[in-house]
């Protein structure tokens, strides 16, 4: 479980700095 939320969390971020 832990392992998808940080999945989650750095296709996330990684679509923030895209968009940045």
């Amino acid at each position: 479980m832990m392992r998808l939320l940080e999945d989650v969390l750095a296709e996330e971020i990684l679509s923030g700095w895209a968009f940045c």
